[in-house]
């Protein structure tokens, strides 16, 4: 929940500091899914979402490399260099969206079934943190690495945007708290837009 950034970065740096930038919101979103969702997220929902007598160093590194999304990505790198057909270029575009307002609909089904108030409590703290703290240790870091100004600023922002949907989808998967975490992705929601003033004040 910490880590896991998602879409919403990518559409806001450019609107706020312009497509010059947008290279390091990909590089952030890039290495933050490759290596945090589906490499340590995906080992930790492993381990979390099977008994102990199934549970072995190599079943949750097997999840680990047999993820689609690793796949699908390692291949897509390899042939970055292989154009494709324009119908096929639109259509993987067009199935963006698609993906993205499934994933909508899954929160909100989620959402809706949420009956008691103990998930709301549970996720504020680490909500918080991921809205409120993580963002500034960023912009310190990046600071003390010597990037300032729109590079420092948009990694603040990658960093601070809501919990994204694919920790759900891994809920979904290996049967988690799935209340849990659509109240993280609510109240990471409605923080951003509580912290984003102060990101902009702090960091530009």
């Amino acid at each position: 929940m910490l880590a896991n950034t998602g879409f919403v970065g990518l559409a806001m740096t450019p609107a706020l500091i312009g497509a010059d930038n947008n290279n390091w919101a990909v590089l952030y979103s890039v290495t933050n899914n490759v290596i945090g969702t589906y490499g340590f997220g995906v080992f930790i929902a492993s381990y979390f979402g099977r008994s102990q007598q199934q549970n072995r160093w190599w079943t949750q590194l097997r999840d680990v490399v047999t993820v689609p999304a690793l796949w699908a990505f390692f291949i897509g790198f390899a042939t970055r260099n292989i154009p494709l057909p324009e119908t096929v270029e639109s259509g993987l575009q067009g199935a963006i969206w698609v993906v993205i307002a499934s994933a909508l609909l899954l929160v909100g089904i989620r959402l809706r079934s949420i009956k008691k108030w103990q998930s709301f409590e549970l996720a504020l703290i680490p909500s918080l943190l991921k809205v409120a703290i993580v963002p500034v240790l960023v912009g310190l870091g990046a600071s003390y690495f010597g990037l300032s100004g729109d590079p420092r600023l948009v990694l603040v922002i990658m960093s601070g945007t809501p919990t994204a949907l694919a920790v759900l989808i891994l809920a979904e998967v290996y049967d988690l708290d799935r209340d849990l975490l659509a109240s993280s992705i609510a109240i990471t929601s409605a923080g951003l837009l509580l912290m984003l003033p102060l990101w902009l004040a702090w960091f530009s």
